[in-house]
């Protein structure tokens, strides 16, 4: 800034002393250059100059031009990390939300579970929460789909959603309806955003996806089959949410449903924009479940 003023006075005081010699010693300058010995024969001389008159006013006009596109991306940039900062303050915001209704959700083995398997899953005995619900809605929804299941028929998409719906989420609605409803905001704001460039997108929605244990993705992928599910299911599989499920009978069953893509990590690819954050993914803190 302080070259700045120093180099404007003296620039603007070489242009006004420039001018004032012209002012003064131009018809001998002229005479000098073109032999011309009076005005007439300087104006002439003068005109063939025209041409030269053109192209700086052009450049001249071109020079304004990119001066105004370049104050417009600048101006578009500065709208877009302010933008980002604003979607990055109210995502970690919804995250901590998710975090928080995820604690908050109940679950309970249905009667007619507890009959048909009366020995299994002693651990999840009683009401469960947080994860542990996750864990036990899991495994009593992949029982009524196997018993349900014609022998060598699988069951539709939509025959999962309505069993999950009827045996699970129906039961436990005021806490798992929450959580889901959390879930399905934070996917679509991510994905509606007209700012964000796609790399930014799928770096908040990886993000989000390495909040969630593997329960939580399974169930989530039971969910958006249910018929109350709207967008989601377009969302699970945009932003891979089945990718963490692990190897086993909930992850096979759901590959009926799902492309293979959802379960699978994106190509890596150059140049892809690297959020920096210092949210540390949670760890899955549930053992793990036996479940071929």
């Amino acid at each position: 800034m302080l070259l700045v003023w120093i180099v404007l006075p003296l620039l603007a005081a070489a242009v006004c002393v420039i001018w004032i010699y012209w002012a003064h010693s131009s018809l001998a300058l002229i005479t000098h250059f073109s032999g011309a010995k009076d005005w007439s024969e300087a104006g002439q001389w003068g005109d063939s100059f025209g041409g030269f008159n053109a192209l700086f006013g052009a450049l001249g006009f071109s020079a304004v031009m990119a001066t105004l596109l370049f104050q417009a991306i600048s101006l578009n940039r500065q709208q877009r990390d302010l933008h980002r900062q604003a979607f990055e303050s109210s995502f970690f915001e919804q995250l901590r939300l998710l975090r928080e209704a995820r604690n908050e959700v109940r679950y309970l083995f249905s009667a007619a579970y507890r009959n048909e398997v009366p020995s299994s899953n002693s651990s999840l005995r009683g009401e469960q929460t947080g994860l542990k619900a996750f864990r036990a809605a899991v495994l009593e929804a992949k029982h009524w789909m196997d018993r349900d299941a014609k022998a060598g028929e699988k069951l539709t998409a939509e025959e999962v959603g309505r069993i999950y719906q009827k045996r699970i989420h129906s039961r436990f609605e005021s806490t798992f309806g929450t959580y889901f409803r959390l879930l399905n905001a934070a996917l679509a704001r991510i994905d509606n955003d007209k700012m964000l460039s796609k790399s930014q997108k799928i770096t908040y929605a990886n993000l989000l996806r390495g909040q969630l244990s593997t329960f939580e993705a399974a169930l989530a992928g039971y969910n958006a089959l249910a018929p109350f599910s709207g967008n989601f299911k377009h969302l699970v599989i945009e932003f891979r949410l089945l990718k963490y499920i692990r190897t086993g009978a909930t992850r096979t069953l759901l590959k009926q449903y799902y492309p293979e893509s959802t379960f699978i990590s994106r190509p890596k690819r150059r140049g892809l924009w690297p959020l920096q954050n210092n949210l540390v993914s949670q760890e899955n803190d549930v053992e793990a479940v036996d479940e071929a």
